[in-house]
């Protein structure tokens, strides 16, 4: 998060989409940080058990998709 941070810029109203969001630590810091402003998360992952973990985390608070990049859009 502090690496990302100085590039994010305002998120006001902002959506944002964590691509291969395993857990979902990274969206529970940005929803803590934004969803006060508006803004909301999608997380992404390969992985079922990740999105449970995420899911679990999370709440109802972020959409999550499995969705593994290999695969064609």
């Amino acid at each position: 998060e502090q690496l990302i941070a100085p590039y994010l810029g305002s998120l006001r109203g902002a959506h944002i989409a964590d691509v291969g969001c395993g857990p979902g630590i990274l969206l529970k810091r940005l929803l803590d940080r934004y969803s006060a402003h508006g803004a909301t998360t999608t997380g992404l992952d390969a992985s079922l058990e990740m999105l449970r973990s995420a899911q679990q985390r999370l709440g109802q608070n972020s959409r999550l998709i499995q969705y593994d990049l290999a695969w064609p859009l």
